[in-house]
């Protein structure tokens, strides 16, 4: 049998230990210290890998998504610092070895903010975003047939005004649908779709549709293809509050109350956990800008929060919010407690309390922008601004190393 084991750091007792039982002691001395070293602490156990290559873009890479594609493969898109701040999607080729470019390096009009990557059913990568050359406002791009340029899709700037916290998903009738603020209209929320034609835009439920303005807006469809819009609610004190379109598709209706947070909700993440709830992940002000999630009670009437409130070590910012393959939710985000290096965390199996996943704080510098999304093999993926490389893209993932017959 082979021991397929983790590396212990060079020169500790760990280490010492390990290859000594390795090279003279035999397999059940290597089980026997394997044993020792986990109980002790001095084993990792889980570990996080980069993927493909650290600071894998030409320059700095500013408001990262991530998102995997049909292919398995991650893919990131973001502002290129080395190409006057326009957009530029990269993703892991196919040997997992390095990254490469998608359609052209910089290939927005002009320079883009708060950009959102998603995939068509088709496999297609859509990437939505403020759209310098256009006043800033809202513009989608898409990836052509040949998979060899990017086009516009439904004309450039169909905002009302300038729009800022971009968030694009995909409809159960395959069209794109993108959540933003639009300072066209006095900075209120506003979900946006491709019309039938795939010609222009338009608006869903109507413009403008929160209180006041709203912050940090993100968007995700319900198990049964409904819209919802999570956001920093300025009208009830910059709480979170959660709106979706209504059964007539007319106009938007809070869900379990406006503003339903204990304070200020920096950076809300929406996603819908297996069970069909929405649950919210932000950094709260209330706690000390550590993470919270929340979610929709059964009854649909109020939130509710999930294994306890401000449960980082502490601030974060950046928060991202995934379900893994265990139905678990998983929050990854800047961790300002550990060096402003990301950390990830989900909730455990009791449900009552959150545990971190792999060490906190393991990048290897300051992680901005930092983006999760679950690949086809299980495993989590966060994707960030890499202050350890200049700024530039990185994509790091989790593994757990174990046994092999």
């Amino acid at each position: 049998m082979n021991l397929n084991l983790p590396p212990a750091c060079p020169g500790s007792p760990a280490a010492v230990m390990l290859n000594l039982c390795r090279r003279w002691m035999g397999f059940a001395c290597l089980l026997w210290a394997l044993q020792f070293l986990v109980a002790c602490g001095q084993l990792a156990t889980n570990s996080w890998e980069v993927v493909g290559a650290k600071g894998f873009s030409e320059g700095p890479a500013s408001f990262t998504s991530l998102a995997l594609g049909l292919d398995g493969r991650p893919y990131v898109a973001y502002m290129d610092g080395a190409r006057g701040d326009k957009a530029t999607v990269m993703r892991l080729n196919v040997a997992g070895t390095a990254w490469e470019t998608v359609g052209g390096a910089g290939f927005s009009e002009g320079g883009v903010y708060d950009i959102s990557l998603a995939f068509a059913p088709d496999g297609q990568p859509y990437v939505a975003y403020q759209d310098g050359a256009h006043r800033g406002k809202a513009s989608v791009m898409r990836l052509n047939s040949a998979g060899t340029a990017w086009e516009t899709i439904g004309g450039s700037g169909f905002s009302e005004g300038t729009v800022s916290d971009t968030s694009l998903a995909f409809g159960p009738d395959g069209r794109p649908y993108v959540a933003f603020m639009d300072y066209g209209i006095r900075g209120r929320a506003r979900v946006m779709r491709l019309n039938g034609a795939a010609t222009e835009w338009e608006s869903v439920g109507g413009a403008g549709f929160s209180a006041n303005v709203a912050v940090f807006t993100s968007l995700a469809f319900s198990p049964e293809g409904k819209p919802y819009v999570a956001y920093a609610d300025t009208a009830h004190g910059g709480k979170a509050s959660v709106m979706r379109l209504n059964s007539m598709g007319t106009a938007w209706e809070s869900v379990g109350g406006a503003g339903f947070s204990a304070g200020n909700a920096v950076s809300p993440s929406l996603a819908f956990g297996p069970e069909g709830k929405p649950y919210v992940a932000y950094a709260s002000e209330a706690n000390g800008h550590k993470a919270s999630v929340m979610r929709l009670n059964s009854a649909g009437t109020a939130w509710e929060a999930v294994g306890g409130a401000g449960f980082s070590a502490g601030a974060t910012s950046n928060t991202s919010l995934a379900f893994g393959p265990d139905g678990k939710p998983y929050v990854a985000y800047t961790d300002i407690a550990n060096g402003y290096k990301a950390s990830m965390m989900r909730l455990t199996s009791a449900g009552t309390a959150w545990e971190t996943v792999g060490g906190a704080g393991f990048s290897a510098d300051e992680a901005t922008y930092t983006s999760l999304a679950f690949g086809p093999d299980g495993k989590p993926y966060v994707g960030f601004w890499d202050n350890a490389n200049g700024g530039k893209a990185s994509v790091m993932r989790w593994v757990a190393p174990g046994l092999d017959g």
